[in-house]
């Protein structure tokens, strides 16, 4: 039997000196393993708006579990220790070889990840930090070693802020039920939950969190790699680099696209009818003669956009940049616009104003 059993399940807590071993996608007590050489913890995916290919029961169950050297270890790096398989509850349960030591205080990676369809499809990656304390296993989460967005959001931050895996260990709460955060230094419980955001929205479009997330200018985001058919299929590209991507003859119509890097992009061809577009960068696009009546542009960068004869009547334009917008002959007619919304040298020359006033020619950053 090995010294060293990485036990996870929530269902085998069951004594001092009691452990469990996998037995047909079940977890069963075992007494001949001390429980200070154990962990006990269960993987938890978010659900996937993708219904089809990745419900949160087809992510949880038969989701591959493994213990790795960290990639900084400087005789075994991303070596794997040991691999299982969870059961439909998202249990599983660790049996690292016996001649496998770890050493006192030492960081390792325990990961899941599911395949999702057949070969050469995508995968999902969640991961925590465990260390073995000479006595126990203690990893992110407290008193339960759980791997879900929270533990994958901090080991990101880990990797791309300064933040040591050390520093993370036993810094969520979970004894109430809830995964509950806490501030870790210079890293705050709300920038953690932002990221944790992220991880859940790379697995609600079917990404894998740890290869399609990155760190560019202070904000996670997505990777700029886009999949139209995925976009098309899961209709949300939140936070998606779409600059110089081909959206000829797509459909955008009812998408997610908040967030959205949008840069100099033509969709004067594209219906819009119902997108979010909210936050969304879309300056230098071309939007010209849409009807945007039903499209979200709350927050949107359109400064420079070309936006002639397009119909904004009734939309929410608030925290809208229309700095050097083109709204020549635009309806802006009840458009909800408010401090925020800025219209600095937009041309509003023959554009219909919030108020239906007709804007005379050569009207800039104000109707006239």
């Amino acid at each position: 039997m090995p010294r060293f059993m990485l036990l996870l399940s929530l269902a085998c807590l069951t004594g001092a000196v009691s452990a469990c071993v996998k037995t047909e996608g079940h977890p069963v007590a075992m007494t001949q393993v001390q429980s200070n050489f154990s962990l006990s913890g269960k993987v938890t995916f978010p659900d996937s708006r993708f219904k089809t290919r990745a419900t949160v029961n087809a992510l949880t169950a038969s989701t591959t579990v493994s213990l790795l050297y960290p990639p900084q270890d400087e005789n075994h790096p991303n070596v794997t220790v040991a691999t299982g398989l969870s059961n439909a509850s998202g249990e599983y349960v660790l049996l690292p070889d016996a001649s496998f030591t770890p050493t006192v205080n030492a960081v390792f990676v325990l990961e899941a990840l599911k395949r999702l369809g057949g070969v050469g499809e995508r995968v999902m990656t969640l991961r925590t930090f465990v260390r073995w304390t000479g006595t126990a296993w203690e990893s992110i989460t407290t008193p339960d070693l759980d791997i879900n967005v929270k533990t994958t959001a901090l080991t990101l931050i880990s990797e791309y802020e300064n933040l040591s895996p050390d520093s993370t260990l036993a810094t969520i709460q979970t004894g109430t039920g809830n995964s509950v955060l806490a501030d870790i230094g210079t890293i705050s419980a709300a920038h953690i939950q932002q990221v944790a955001d992220r991880v859940t929205q790379a697995v609600q479009e079917n990404r894998d969190p740890i290869g399609s997330l990155r760190f560019l200018a202070g904000q996670y985001a997505l990777d700029r790699k886009v999949d139209i058919g995925q976009m098309i299929q899961t209709q949300a590209c939140v936070a998606c680099n779409l600059q110089g991507v081909d959206l000829s003859g797509v459909s955008l119509e009812g998408m997610n696209l908040s967030q959205a890097d949008l840069t100099g992009q033509d969709l004067s061809a594209v219906d819009l009818s119902g997108t979010n577009l909210n936050q969304a960068n879309l300056s230098y696009a071309n939007l010209s003669g849409l009807n945007l009546t039903t499209t979200s542009l709350t927050g949107a960068n359109l400064s420079d956009a070309f936006l002639e004869q397009c119909d904004l009547s009734g939309n929410d334009l608030s925290g809208s940049n229309l700095n050097y917008a083109y709204l020549s002959g635009a309806n802006l007619n009840n458009a909800v616009t408010d401090g925020t919304t800025v219209w600095s040298d937009a041309d509003l020359s023959g554009a219909t104003w919030t108020t239906g006033q007709v804007c005379a020619s050569g009207s800039y950053g104000t109707c006239n």
